[in-house]
């Protein structure tokens, strides 16, 4: 599979994603310890004014993504070897058909990544703290390192090339009435929504409640939630169009093979022998057009779309867990 941009890096400075994150824990600690000395604010009043909560959010974000990243690449990696028994090509060949035409471009990474930075920078500048230049240069910095990463994951996530699509140059031909070996694909792309969902999560724990009420964080989350069932279907937007394509020539061929049979059937009414036949055949052609038409045209089941249903009210349930505790305690 080609290589996103976190791994490019991982590997150009050698680090292991552990070291990386570990790495990055420390340097979020020591600029905010070195922010607090320059604003001469004290752990009390660290934590007694809120200042905490703005401090360590963004960072906890980066490192809940970096955290969680190496599951993205071993989803990616599963749901490639799904198909390599499926594909006649030796091992070279099959990394060589995963390489070829990918959308996935580090160019567009890193672009992608920028904006984001420049988005979380610009949403950071909307509450600044007053008289605070040093507490205000790392929450822009760090908000705009938290909304690079979602929208390096978002990225990553839509932009990977579709495995199916690239199988099908090489002779891959969907079985319509046995999809199960496309079920990594469904897998990948929830593993996606809950990475996101988690990312929501997390960022619950950080905001006041009445913070959390106020429009404009509504529309946010909102946003965000949508934008993550949108990635966990796009993601899955070359399989569908591979089932369905496999799925309408299917249904031409048996279609073409009706016809045919019911013009011999006219053809030859008066003779009973050929008419039982016909008929027959008939009935059969009838039959497989019945089961292809309700061939699924998405690899994900019921049970996937349940977990994805669940993920999106985690956020939602947390909140409400959070309205109850203050109203109870």
């Amino acid at each position: 599979m080609p290589l996103t941009l976190p791994e490019v890096l991982l590997r150009r400075f050698r680090l292991t994603w552990a070291r990386a994150t570990l790495g990055a824990a420390v340097v979020f600690l020591l600029l905010l310890a070195v922010v607090l000395l320059a604003e001469g604010i004290s752990l009390e009043e660290f934590y007694t004014s809120g200042i905490w909560r703005a401090a360590l959010v963004s960072p906890t974000v980066v490192l809940y993504f970096m955290a969680i990243f190496p599951w993205t690449i071993r989803a990616r990696l599963e749901e490639a070897q799904a198909f390599r028994p499926l594909v006649n090509l030796d091992d070279a060949g099959f990394q060589a058909m995963l390489e070829e035409d990918p959308t996935f471009r580090l160019r567009n990474a890193w672009l992608v990544t920028a904006l984001g930075f420049a988005f979380g920078a610009a949403l950071r500048l909307l509450g600044l703290f007053p008289s605070s230049p040093w507490l205000n240069a790392y929450t822009i910095l760090t908000s705009g390192l938290m909304w690079a990463s979602i929208s390096l994951g978002a990225y990553t996530g839509m932009a990977s090339p579709p495995v199916v699509t690239l199988a099908q140059k090489h002779g891959l031909r969907l079985d319509l009435f046995d999809l199960s070996f496309l079920q990594p694909v469904a897998r990948n792309a929830l593993i996606v929504v809950l990475i996101f969902v988690g990312g929501i999560t997390v960022t619950l724990f950080y905001v006041p409640l009445q913070a959390l009420l106020d429009p404009v964080n509504l529309i946010l989350y909102l946003g965000i939630a949508a934008i993550t069932v949108w990635i966990f279907f796009q993601s899955m937007r070359g399989t569908h169009r591979a089932i369905v394509a496999e799925k309408q020539r299917e249904i031409v061929y048996v279609r073409r093979w009706m016809t045919s049979t019911y013009q011999r059937l006219q053809a030859r009414a008066e003779d009973l022998d050929e008419v039982q036949q016909s008929t027959a055949q008939l009935r059969a052609w009838l039959a497989l057009e019945q089961r292809l038409l309700a061939v699924p045209e998405w690899p994900y089941d019921t049970r996937t779309l349940r977990s994805l249903f669940i993920s999106i009210l985690v956020p939602i349930i947390s909140v409400l867990a959070r309205v109850a505790m203050e109203r109870l305690f």
